[in-house]
């Protein structure tokens, strides 16, 4: 298989969405779309990061596979992370931040090995009108920020 036609790997993908997480400008507003739009953080960073083209009917199953991972895994375990926090337990924290993580990696993984290799050779996505068409509650001007914020960090 030629390097354009490999599937995307999901260890490169895990480590860019660790870079964009650390970056806090971008943190930032991931938390707040988290909580204030419902976004999926680890969803929108795959957008942002794969460098191919996939069909809306590819990237709606996508979507869903990963609200359905959200809502059975993901929020019940930052849930339970957010009130442990409430009764003072560093250790129990620790442990959960850990588990919140792991599920999101999983989510990180299962989406980059969905999402099928790439007809032809990649190429650089045009991230407004992406996270636009996937993402259209989110305020444009924000958007835009978000998005000159990951070309500055990676491309």
């Amino acid at each position: 298989m030629s390097p354009s036609r490999r599937p995307p790997d999901p260890e490169a993908f895990w480590a860019f969405a660790v870079a964009a997480w650390d970056r806090a400008d971008v943190r930032d507003l991931l938390l707040h779309w988290q909580e204030r739009h419902g976004v999926d953080v680890i969803f929108l960073l795959f957008a942002c990061w794969l460098p191919h083209a996939l069909a809306p009917a590819h990237w709606t199953a996508l979507e869903s596979g990963s609200t359905d991972w959200n809502a059975a895994v993901t929020r019940r375990v930052r849930a339970l992370r957010r009130r442990v926090r409430a009764i003072d337990w560093p250790q129990g924290y620790r442990a959960i931040l850990g588990m919140e993580l792991a599920s999101e990696r999983i989510e990180a993984t299962w989406l980059a090995r969905a999402a099928s290799p790439p007809e032809r050779a990649p190429r650089d996505p045009d991230l407004d009108q992406r996270l636009g068409r996937l993402f259209g509650q989110l305020p444009p001007a924000e958007r835009t920020a978000f998005i000159a914020a990951i070309r500055a960090l990676f491309y």
